[in-house]
């Protein structure tokens, strides 16, 4: 369950490729201090594995979103995955990992992303720096991944994420805060995945929760896949979602629910209330356009964003993504 292996967490691009293959990069946490939350990702892409594709989004406690998507083969196969303004460096495997933006961000809203695809524009120049240092130990979902159309390696791990972005070359918000990161490598293909949610929260006790529930197409391997962890006084558990959320709508719907999971230490619950959120497009087989896609019922759709957390009384900070087919969401009224 925790991972050890320093290769394993550095970039991965297998000789000879197999089918689809892709690696994947996410980072993601909520500075409630500033009010400001953060989602990175990147991909390799099945057409060319040396290409990237790199996304950032700023959740702006005013309810703004700032957003950027690009491709780029300007990393290499080591400890660079580069889309060109996006990139996310290696700097010690299972340790320190640092991500930079530098150039323009699209301006955008919820409502606007729930709608349809985000426009390209107005823009805003936006600058973040941001480095990820380890505070707890590298999770492996293991043979939890077998099977699976999304990887066959997992790796998810906690720590502090420090920095600064600017916006407008004028607006200067620090960051410090807990967060996540994962390295998935592997087939992936987003077409099987029929709907899923993965969540995450931090508590000042030290107590940590990470679950993730994922259905997929009955043809396509297991229909069901579920892990997860909790730290307690230091010691990492492994866990097992009972009960997640699913999605209603691309803003978020519900935004208030309860995660519950079973570990060795008995039944937990945690209440959970989302306090931002943005949706992608899954395209099938590999890409992730900003906001939703309603040309298909059956488009995957991905919804991210910041939550509190509470759990025994105690409160904290987290995260929820969820995916389901946009046949299932209510459209929002044009």
């Amino acid at each position: 369950m925790i991972e050890t292996d320093l290769r394993r967490d550095q970039l991965h691009l297998p000789d000879p490729l197999p089918t689809e293959y892709s690696e994947n990069l996410i980072l993601m946490g909520y500075d409630q201090a500033s009010g400001h939350a953060f989602y990175w990702h990147w991909s390799r892409m099945h057409t060319d594995p040396n290409r990237w594709e790199g996304l950032v989004v700023i959740y702006r406690p005013d309810g703004e979103i700032l957003c950027r998507r690009e491709f780029g083969a300007h990393g290499n196969n080591l400890d660079v995955a580069s889309s060109g303004n996006c990139s996310f460096t290696v700097e010690e495997p299972l340790q320190r990992w640092h991500a930079t933006f530098s150039g323009h961000a699209t301006k955008t809203t919820t409502d606007i992303a729930a709608r349809g695809l985000v426009p390209d524009g107005p823009t805003v120049s936006l600058e973040v720096d941001l480095v990820f240092d380890a505070v707890f130990d590298t999770f492996s979902a293991g043979a939890a991944m077998d099977n699976q159309d999304w990887g066959d390696g997992h790796l998810e791990q906690g720590g502090r994420v420090s920095g600064d972005i600017v916006v407008d070359g004028a607006e200067a918000i620090h960051v410090d805060c807990l967060a996540f990161r994962d390295h998935t490598w592997g087939r992936r293909n987003y077409l099987t995945l029929d709907r899923h949610a993965w969540c995450y929260g931090f508590f000042p006790s030290g107590r940590v929760f990470l679950v993730l529930e994922a259905w997929h197409d009955s043809d396509h391997g297991p229909e069901h896949a579920r892990f997860g962890f909790i730290v307690e006084d230091g010691k990492m558990l492994p866990a097992a979602p009972t009960k997640t959320p699913g999605l209603d709508d691309p803003n978020g719907a519900p935004r208030a629910f309860t995660v519950e999971l079973d570990s060795e230490l008995g039944p937990m619950s945690i209440d959970v209330t989302m306090k931002h959120a943005m949706s992608f497009h899954l395209a099938h087989p590999l890409e992730m356009p900003l906001g939703t896609s309603w040309t298909d019922e059956s488009n995957t759709i991905n919804v991210e964003g910041p939550t509190v957390v509470q759990w025994n009384g105690e409160r904290g900070t987290g995260w929820i993504e969820r995916t389901n087919r946009a046949g299932r969401l209510t459209r929002p009224r044009q």
